[in-house]
């Protein structure tokens, strides 16, 4: 600050040099006072500015709805009235106590609370701040979690931790709920093929180390499409609850039972050779054989069952599963209603009946079909009196096709009514 003090004598010689002294010292002593009143000035400004922030932070602080506490490595200095709510405390009972009182004795991964929280402390400490999950403990003794982010702050001359606490218990909620619909099934709340595969690589690995066995069950029932035909689908969906309470009540703990769709399930049996596998399936076939109640109606329905057995019919989810497949389908063309074990052969029957399949939809077209007439003779006298029409079909890979092959396809892929056209 820059100023003058000026002052006029019509006197010569007014201003001898005691007069200029004494002027001097005045000079500095109003120069003193503004510059010690402008410091005053200035010191009431900062003041008032620093007891407005204060008043914002602090109803900011109270407001908030996440929880928040000032604290240092050994207790809680500060909290505000959503932290209290969050604790089920008051803050007498939150005050000078250290943050892992207010958790359980150890988090979620196993490590002790207070070391962990004293690791984080020190993660704080050193990058200044951090984020991280939290298991906390109202006062109730209930546990929830919590998503916890610090920063470091300097707390009259020390270092303090600001810490805030969002409670993240409804996002944890849908979080299980989306891992639960992404590996359960949604009508009987079996594991499905997602889950069923983990579970089966993990028993798969088990039973590769302690050199034992595992059987797979492959589950479908018989004419199941008649019931939603004739009675709807929700009967047909009741149907299917039922079925799977029965399987669940017939397997051991450790064993799994998995919907894979429709009306097809899945076996996994630990530690289980054809003689135990055996005995599960007839257990089977008697239990979902029983007659149903859905809605008034009395429902009966009975099972076709393929059987795979680990390690000698395959080393893998895929295979296992496969070559389970491909027995219930051979127990389909035996009549249904039992259950039969894989075999190579029938590996070979399957990819058979793939090829004829593929090659009987282009038959037609390329001309591969054609009739033979077999004369009918009158055993009376010899005459002919008609003609049965066979038809053959000659494929330049497989050569002739014997009939009972082919038809059965046909039958099965609906080119059977192509064929009559055809013919």
């Amino acid at each position: 600050m820059v100023g003058t003090l000026n002052l006029y004598s019509a006197e010569k010689h007014a201003f001898d040099a005691p007069v200029k002294h004494l002027l001097l010292e005045m000079a500095f002593d109003i120069s003193y006072a503004l510059d010690n009143f402008d410091k005053e000035l200035r010191r009431k400004f900062a003041e008032t500015q620093l007891s407005e922030s204060e008043s914002k932070f602090h109803l900011l602080f109270d407001q908030s709805l996440d929880g928040l506490l000032v604290m240092n490595e050994q207790e809680v200095m500060e909290c505000n009235p959503a932290a209290l709510a969050m604790m089920g405390c008051t803050q007498e009972q939150m005050l000078h106590n250290p943050v892992w009182v207010f958790a359980p004795a150890r988090q979620a991964d196993g490590t002790l609370s207070r070391e962990k929280m004293q690791e984080m402390l020190e993660i704080t400490r050193i990058q200044g701040r951090s984020r991280f999950e939290w298991t906390s403990k109202r006062l109730d003794g209930g546990d929830f979690p919590v998503e916890v982010s610090m920063v470091t702050i300097t707390l009259n001359g020390k270092q303090a931790f600001y810490t805030t606490l969002r409670d993240i218990t409804q996002q944890k909620d849908a979080e299980a709920r989306i891992r639960h619909l992404a590996q359960y099934d949604v009508l009987t709340g079996l594991p499905n093929r997602t889950l069923l595969m983990d579970r089966v690589n993990q028993a798969i690995n088990i039973a590769q180390r302690n050199q034992q066995h595992l059987s797979l069950m492959f589950f479908d029932l018989d004419r199941f499409k008649n019931v939603n035909d004739s009675l709807g689908h929700g009967v047909g969906d009741e149907l299917l609850i039922q079925v799977a309470q029965r399987l669940l009540a017939i397997v051991r703990e450790q064993d799994t039972v998995a919907r894979i769709g429709g009306d097809e399930f899945v076996l996994l049996l630990l530690d289980t050779n054809v003689d135990g596998a055996t005995r599960v399936a007839e257990k089977l076939m008697s239990s979902v054989a029983e007659p149903y109640r859905v809605n008034h109606h009395e429902i009966s329905i009975t099972p076709s069952i393929g059987i795979s057995v680990y390690p000698d019919d395959g080393r893998d989810f895929d295979d296992l599963l496969k070559s389970a497949d491909i027995a219930m389908y051979r127990a389909k063309q035996l009549g249904r209603n039992n259950y039969h074990f894989f075999t190579l052969k029938m590996q070979e029957d399957s990819i058979r009946t793939m090829q004829l399949t593929t090659a009987l939809h282009y038959a037609i077209e390329q001309h591969q079909l054609s009739l033979s007439f077999q004369p009918l003779i009158s055993l009376h006298d010899g005459s002919i009196v008609g003609a049965e029409a066979l038809l053959r079909w000659h494929h330049p890979e497989f050569g002739w096709v014997p009939p009972n092959e082919f038809v059965r396809v046909a039958e099965d892929t609906g080119d059977i009514y192509k064929i009559g056209e055809w013919a």
